[in-house]
């Protein structure tokens, strides 16, 4: 699997024996270097991919819901950040410990 991902790109994978853990969790859990393949080559496709160092530990973190079919462009590659609160709707400071306490 190794090999025919380097084929693709043209040149040596970077951290080889770290792509290469990766790719034996994969093997492990059940998939098929098949799967594992046709995994890479979809994410490769997404645009927040193109151009970029695809690490063979986002495929195998992701090969199950390309398996499934629920693999999709805008859940992967992105963080999910929670919304701040509204400042407006939060209560103001209207005392301090150890100070008077205004009219």
């Amino acid at each position: 699997m190794l090999d025919t991902v380097t084929e693709k790109l043209g040149y040596s994978i970077p951290f080889y024996a770290k792509e290469g853990k990766a790719v034996k969790r994969a093997l492990k859990m059940g998939f098929t270097p098949d799967q594992f393949i046709a995994c890479w080559d979809k994410m490769k496709m997404f645009s927040f991919w193109k151009g970029k160092w695809l690490p063979l530990a986002k495929v195998t973190e992701n090969l199950g819901e390309f398996v499934a079919g629920r693999l999709e462009e805008a859940n992967v590659g992105q963080k999910r950040v929670r919304a701040k609160p509204d400042q407006a709707r939060r209560r103001p400071i209207t005392y301090i410990s150890g100070a008077e306490i205004p009219p």
